[in-house]
Protein backbone atom coordinates (compact mmCIF):
# COMPACT_ATOMS: atom_id res chain seq x y z
CA UNK A 1 0.00 0.00 0.00
CA UNK A 2 1.36 3.73 -1.09
CA UNK A 3 -0.30 7.33 -1.52
CA UNK A 4 1.06 8.68 -4.56
CA UNK A 5 0.18 12.35 -3.12
CA UNK A 6 0.46 12.33 0.49
CA UNK A 7 0.00 15.99 0.83
CA UNK A 8 -3.75 15.42 0.17
CA UNK A 9 -4.67 14.38 3.66
CA UNK A 10 -3.96 17.55 5.02
CA UNK A 11 -7.52 18.48 3.86
CA UNK A 12 -8.95 16.04 6.55
CA UNK A 13 -8.33 19.09 9.44
CA UNK A 14 -10.31 20.75 7.21
CA UNK A 15 -13.62 18.24 6.83
CA UNK A 16 -15.31 19.50 10.64
CA UNK A 17 -15.51 22.77 8.72
CA UNK A 18 -18.68 22.98 7.05
CA UNK A 19 -20.87 20.91 9.88
CA UNK A 20 -19.24 23.97 12.60
CA UNK A 21 -20.70 26.52 10.02
CA UNK A 22 -24.05 24.98 9.83
CA UNK A 23 -24.42 23.98 13.20
CA UNK A 24 -23.68 27.67 14.04
CA UNK A 25 -25.66 29.53 11.12
CA UNK A 26 -28.76 27.00 11.48
CA UNK A 27 -31.64 29.24 13.94
CA UNK A 28 -33.57 26.95 16.13
CA UNK A 29 -36.85 25.17 14.58
CA UNK A 30 -39.06 26.40 17.53
CA UNK A 31 -37.93 28.43 20.64
CA UNK A 32 -39.03 27.47 24.14
CA UNK A 33 -37.90 29.50 27.08
CA UNK A 34 -37.90 26.35 29.34
CA UNK A 35 -36.74 22.77 27.96
CA UNK A 36 -37.73 21.20 31.13
CA UNK A 37 -41.22 20.45 29.35
CA UNK A 38 -39.78 18.72 26.36
CA UNK A 39 -38.01 16.14 28.63
CA UNK A 40 -40.36 13.43 28.83
CA UNK A 41 -41.53 13.67 25.01
CA UNK A 42 -40.40 10.19 23.64
CA UNK A 43 -37.97 10.21 20.78
CA UNK A 44 -39.12 9.17 17.50
CA UNK A 45 -36.88 7.53 14.96
CA UNK A 46 -36.55 10.67 12.86
CA UNK A 47 -34.68 12.14 15.64
CA UNK A 48 -32.68 9.30 17.00
CA UNK A 49 -31.81 9.40 12.79
CA UNK A 50 -31.27 12.75 12.48
CA UNK A 51 -27.34 13.06 12.52
CA UNK A 52 -27.33 10.87 9.67
CA UNK A 53 -26.59 13.17 6.79
CA UNK A 54 -24.11 15.48 8.66
CA UNK A 55 -22.57 11.98 9.31
CA UNK A 56 -22.37 10.65 5.72
CA UNK A 57 -21.38 14.12 4.92
CA UNK A 58 -18.15 13.59 6.86
CA UNK A 59 -17.62 10.22 5.94
CA UNK A 60 -18.29 11.45 2.20
CA UNK A 61 -15.25 14.48 2.54
CA UNK A 62 -13.03 11.97 4.25
CA UNK A 63 -13.07 9.55 1.63
CA UNK A 64 -12.76 12.53 -0.69
CA UNK A 65 -9.42 13.56 0.27
CA UNK A 66 -8.13 10.11 0.68
CA UNK A 67 -9.30 9.62 -2.81
CA UNK A 68 -6.90 12.53 -3.79
CA UNK A 69 -4.12 11.19 -1.99
CA UNK A 70 -4.21 8.36 -4.45
CA UNK A 71 -4.03 5.22 -2.57
CA UNK A 72 -2.89 2.08 -4.47
CA UNK A 73 -2.46 -0.90 -3.52
CA UNK A 74 0.06 -3.31 -5.18
CA UNK A 75 1.22 -7.07 -5.97
CA UNK A 76 5.16 -7.47 -5.64
CA UNK A 77 7.11 -10.19 -6.87
CA UNK A 78 10.31 -10.51 -4.61
CA UNK A 79 13.42 -9.95 -5.98
CA UNK A 80 15.08 -13.87 -6.66
CA UNK A 81 17.58 -15.16 -8.68
CA UNK A 82 17.65 -17.14 -12.12
CA UNK A 83 20.27 -18.95 -14.38
CA UNK A 84 20.77 -16.32 -17.81
CA UNK A 85 23.79 -17.00 -20.07
CA UNK A 86 24.25 -15.67 -23.76
CA UNK A 87 25.27 -18.33 -26.26
CA UNK A 88 25.50 -18.53 -29.56
CA UNK A 89 25.64 -21.82 -31.28
CA UNK A 90 27.98 -22.45 -34.13
CA UNK A 91 27.94 -25.30 -36.95
CA UNK A 92 29.83 -26.81 -39.36
CA UNK A 93 27.53 -27.11 -42.54
CA UNK A 94 30.72 -28.18 -44.76
CA UNK A 95 31.04 -31.11 -46.94
CA UNK A 96 32.56 -33.43 -44.29
CA UNK A 97 29.99 -33.24 -42.12
CA UNK A 98 28.12 -35.67 -44.15
CA UNK A 99 30.41 -38.24 -42.61
CA UNK A 100 28.91 -41.50 -41.17
CA UNK A 101 30.73 -42.57 -38.15
CA UNK A 102 28.84 -40.51 -35.23
CA UNK A 103 26.65 -43.45 -34.84
CA UNK A 104 23.27 -42.89 -36.17
CA UNK A 105 23.32 -40.87 -39.53
CA UNK A 106 25.99 -38.73 -40.88
CA UNK A 107 27.48 -36.18 -38.37
CA UNK A 108 25.22 -33.36 -39.06
CA UNK A 109 22.04 -35.18 -37.92
CA UNK A 110 24.00 -35.94 -34.74
CA UNK A 111 24.61 -32.35 -33.99
CA UNK A 112 21.47 -31.13 -34.72
CA UNK A 113 19.80 -33.85 -32.19
CA UNK A 114 22.13 -33.16 -29.41
CA UNK A 115 21.90 -29.26 -30.14
CA UNK A 116 18.06 -29.68 -29.65
CA UNK A 117 18.73 -31.39 -26.09
CA UNK A 118 20.84 -28.52 -24.87
CA UNK A 119 18.41 -26.12 -26.34
CA UNK A 120 15.67 -27.46 -24.36
CA UNK A 121 17.77 -27.16 -21.27
CA UNK A 122 18.76 -23.89 -21.72
CA UNK A 123 15.23 -22.34 -21.37
CA UNK A 124 15.90 -19.09 -19.13
CA UNK A 125 18.77 -18.25 -21.88
CA UNK A 126 19.18 -16.26 -24.89
CA UNK A 127 20.68 -18.91 -27.72
CA UNK A 128 21.82 -18.09 -31.02
CA UNK A 129 22.86 -20.23 -33.80
CA UNK A 130 25.79 -19.15 -36.74
CA UNK A 131 26.49 -21.71 -39.83
CA UNK A 132 29.62 -21.76 -41.27
CA UNK A 133 31.34 -23.60 -44.40
CA UNK A 134 33.38 -21.09 -46.59
CA UNK A 135 31.78 -18.10 -45.41
CA UNK A 136 29.48 -18.19 -42.05
CA UNK A 137 25.76 -16.92 -41.81
CA UNK A 138 23.35 -16.17 -38.89
CA UNK A 139 20.90 -18.65 -38.74
CA UNK A 140 19.31 -16.87 -35.75
CA UNK A 141 20.21 -14.03 -33.69
CA UNK A 142 20.33 -14.00 -29.90
CA UNK A 143 16.50 -14.96 -28.67
CA UNK A 144 14.44 -16.58 -25.98
CA UNK A 145 12.30 -18.40 -28.61
CA UNK A 146 14.01 -21.34 -28.57
CA UNK A 147 10.49 -22.72 -30.51
CA UNK A 148 12.00 -20.81 -33.83
CA UNK A 149 15.48 -21.89 -33.16
CA UNK A 150 14.89 -25.50 -33.03
CA UNK A 151 13.00 -25.19 -35.97
CA UNK A 152 15.83 -23.02 -37.96
CA UNK A 153 18.04 -25.91 -36.85
CA UNK A 154 16.13 -28.09 -39.18
CA UNK A 155 16.03 -26.39 -41.53
CA UNK A 156 19.59 -25.78 -42.30
CA UNK A 157 21.31 -28.31 -44.59
CA UNK A 158 24.88 -28.79 -45.69
CA UNK A 159 25.27 -26.96 -49.29
CA UNK A 160 22.78 -24.32 -48.00
CA UNK A 161 27.00 -22.21 -47.82
CA UNK A 162 29.75 -22.52 -50.61
CA UNK A 163 31.75 -25.93 -49.27
CA UNK A 164 35.27 -24.80 -47.29
CA UNK A 165 36.07 -24.49 -43.47
CA UNK A 166 36.28 -20.99 -42.47
CA UNK A 167 36.62 -21.32 -38.89
CA UNK A 168 38.01 -17.92 -37.71
CA UNK A 169 35.09 -16.14 -39.45
CA UNK A 170 32.72 -18.17 -37.82
CA UNK A 171 34.29 -17.30 -34.67
CA UNK A 172 33.90 -13.39 -35.01
CA UNK A 173 30.23 -13.56 -36.43
CA UNK A 174 29.23 -15.21 -33.17
CA UNK A 175 31.32 -12.53 -31.44
CA UNK A 176 29.58 -9.88 -33.61
CA UNK A 177 26.30 -11.46 -32.41
CA UNK A 178 26.96 -10.79 -28.54
CA UNK A 179 28.97 -7.53 -28.50
CA UNK A 180 25.58 -6.01 -27.83
CA UNK A 181 24.91 -8.59 -24.91
CA UNK A 182 24.82 -7.06 -21.45
CA UNK A 183 24.72 -10.56 -20.01
CA UNK A 184 26.90 -11.63 -17.52
CA UNK A 185 27.95 -14.78 -19.04
CA UNK A 186 28.35 -14.55 -23.04
CA UNK A 187 29.35 -17.74 -24.71
CA UNK A 188 30.42 -19.36 -28.29
CA UNK A 189 30.10 -23.32 -28.41
CA UNK A 190 31.63 -24.02 -32.15
CA UNK A 191 31.43 -27.50 -33.62
CA UNK A 192 33.22 -28.36 -36.13
CA UNK A 193 34.83 -31.62 -37.86
CA UNK A 194 37.55 -30.47 -40.07
CA UNK A 195 40.66 -28.14 -40.40
CA UNK A 196 40.40 -24.08 -41.32
CA UNK A 197 41.15 -23.86 -44.65
CA UNK A 198 38.86 -20.95 -46.11
CA UNK A 199 37.64 -17.06 -44.74
CA UNK A 200 39.75 -13.88 -44.21
CA UNK A 201 40.31 -14.13 -40.42
CA UNK A 202 42.79 -16.38 -38.58
CA UNK A 203 41.07 -18.59 -35.89
CA UNK A 204 43.16 -17.33 -33.45
CA UNK A 205 42.81 -13.60 -34.65
CA UNK A 206 38.96 -14.17 -34.06
CA UNK A 207 40.12 -15.84 -30.59
CA UNK A 208 41.95 -12.53 -29.84
CA UNK A 209 38.64 -10.56 -30.49
CA UNK A 210 36.51 -12.98 -28.11
CA UNK A 211 38.97 -12.45 -25.65
CA UNK A 212 39.21 -8.85 -25.29
CA UNK A 213 35.68 -8.48 -25.37
CA UNK A 214 35.24 -11.25 -22.40
CA UNK A 215 33.39 -13.99 -24.88
CA UNK A 216 34.25 -17.49 -23.68
CA UNK A 217 34.78 -19.99 -26.45
CA UNK A 218 34.14 -23.76 -26.50
CA UNK A 219 35.52 -25.65 -29.21
CA UNK A 220 33.85 -28.96 -29.98
CA UNK A 221 35.73 -31.08 -32.51
CA UNK A 222 33.55 -33.79 -33.82
CA UNK A 223 34.08 -37.35 -35.64
CA UNK A 224 36.04 -40.49 -35.40
CA UNK A 225 40.10 -41.24 -34.80
CA UNK A 226 39.70 -42.59 -38.31
CA UNK A 227 37.57 -40.21 -40.07
CA UNK A 228 33.90 -41.27 -41.50
CA UNK A 229 33.49 -42.17 -44.77
CA UNK A 230 31.35 -39.58 -46.88
CA UNK A 231 29.49 -41.06 -49.85
CA UNK A 232 27.83 -39.31 -52.68
CA UNK A 233 25.95 -39.92 -55.56
CA UNK A 234 27.54 -38.32 -58.93
CA UNK A 235 24.92 -36.89 -61.80
CA UNK A 236 25.73 -40.23 -63.45
CA UNK A 237 24.36 -42.09 -61.17
CA UNK A 238 27.72 -43.52 -59.57
CA UNK A 239 28.89 -43.83 -56.24
CA UNK A 240 31.76 -41.31 -55.08
CA UNK A 241 33.04 -42.76 -51.84
CA UNK A 242 35.92 -40.72 -49.54
CA UNK A 243 37.45 -40.15 -46.14
CA UNK A 244 36.31 -37.20 -44.50
CA UNK A 245 39.68 -34.82 -43.44
CA UNK A 246 40.72 -34.97 -39.73
CA UNK A 247 40.62 -32.11 -37.24
CA UNK A 248 43.29 -29.41 -36.34
CA UNK A 249 42.83 -30.17 -32.45
CA UNK A 250 45.66 -28.21 -31.61
CA UNK A 251 44.10 -24.89 -32.97
CA UNK A 252 41.09 -25.51 -31.94
CA UNK A 253 42.47 -26.24 -28.33
CA UNK A 254 44.86 -22.82 -28.62
CA UNK A 255 41.00 -20.80 -29.37
CA UNK A 256 39.80 -21.72 -26.31
CA UNK A 257 42.58 -21.73 -24.03
CA UNK A 258 43.29 -17.94 -25.57
CA UNK A 259 39.10 -17.08 -24.73
CA UNK A 260 38.95 -18.67 -20.80
CA UNK A 261 36.90 -21.68 -22.56
CA UNK A 262 37.62 -25.30 -22.63
CA UNK A 263 37.85 -27.46 -26.22
CA UNK A 264 36.23 -30.97 -25.75
CA UNK A 265 36.48 -34.30 -28.27
CA UNK A 266 33.67 -36.25 -29.36
CA UNK A 267 34.10 -39.67 -31.72
CA UNK A 268 30.29 -40.47 -31.40
CA UNK A 269 26.90 -39.55 -30.48
CA UNK A 270 27.17 -40.11 -26.97
CA UNK A 271 30.59 -38.32 -26.82
CA UNK A 272 29.04 -35.74 -28.67
CA UNK A 273 26.27 -35.46 -26.00
CA UNK A 274 28.36 -35.82 -22.96
CA UNK A 275 30.57 -33.01 -24.51
CA UNK A 276 27.39 -30.73 -24.53
CA UNK A 277 25.73 -31.62 -21.03
CA UNK A 278 29.17 -30.82 -19.52
CA UNK A 279 29.29 -27.38 -21.40
CA UNK A 280 25.73 -27.13 -20.15
CA UNK A 281 26.81 -27.31 -16.60
CA UNK A 282 29.77 -25.34 -16.60
CA UNK A 283 27.78 -22.41 -17.81
CA UNK A 284 25.28 -21.42 -15.16
CA UNK A 285 25.34 -18.07 -13.87
CA UNK A 286 23.77 -16.91 -11.01
CA UNK A 287 22.30 -13.67 -11.83
CA UNK A 288 19.47 -11.59 -10.03
CA UNK A 289 16.12 -10.77 -11.11
CA UNK A 290 14.64 -7.52 -10.64
CA UNK A 291 11.70 -6.74 -8.30
CA UNK A 292 8.81 -5.27 -10.10
CA UNK A 293 5.61 -4.12 -8.62
CA UNK A 294 2.11 -3.66 -10.64
CA UNK A 295 0.31 -1.23 -8.78
CA UNK A 296 -3.93 -0.69 -8.66
CA UNK A 297 -5.11 2.66 -7.72
CA UNK A 298 -7.76 2.54 -5.47
CA UNK A 299 -8.51 6.67 -5.57
CA UNK A 300 -11.50 6.62 -8.42
CA UNK A 301 -13.10 4.14 -6.35
CA UNK A 302 -13.28 5.56 -2.80
CA UNK A 303 -14.22 8.87 -5.15
CA UNK A 304 -17.09 7.09 -5.72
CA UNK A 305 -18.15 5.46 -2.22
CA UNK A 306 -17.56 9.36 -1.09
CA UNK A 307 -20.05 10.45 -4.24
CA UNK A 308 -22.61 7.85 -2.87
CA UNK A 309 -22.13 9.03 0.67
CA UNK A 310 -22.62 12.63 0.16
CA UNK A 311 -25.65 12.17 -2.78
CA UNK A 312 -27.07 9.88 0.65
CA UNK A 313 -26.93 12.66 2.74
CA UNK A 314 -28.30 15.12 0.54
CA UNK A 315 -31.39 12.59 0.02
CA UNK A 316 -31.75 11.75 3.39
CA UNK A 317 -31.64 15.60 4.45
CA UNK A 318 -34.30 16.92 1.77
CA UNK A 319 -36.96 13.40 2.35
CA UNK A 320 -37.93 11.15 5.31
CA UNK A 321 -35.16 13.38 7.84
CA UNK A 322 -36.04 16.63 6.51
CA UNK A 323 -35.29 19.51 9.72
CA UNK A 324 -38.14 22.04 9.97
CA UNK A 325 -36.11 25.27 9.49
Amino acid sequence: MRLLWPAALLLLLLTPIPALRARRAAPPAVRFPDGTALAGLPRTWRSRAGFLPGALTLLALVLAAVALARPQTGLAEETGSSLGVDIVLVLDLSSSMRAEDMGSGDRLTAAREVLRDFIERRERDRLGLVAFARNAVTVTPLTLDHDILAAQLGQISIGDIPDGTAIGNAIAAAVNRLAGSEAESRVVVLLTDGISNAGEIHPLTAAGVARARGIRVYTVGAGSEAGGRIARRRPDGSLDVRQAPGIDEETLRRVAEATGGRTFRARDREGLAAVYAEIDALERTEIEAPTWTSWSDDGPRLAGWASVLLFGAVALRSTVLRSTP
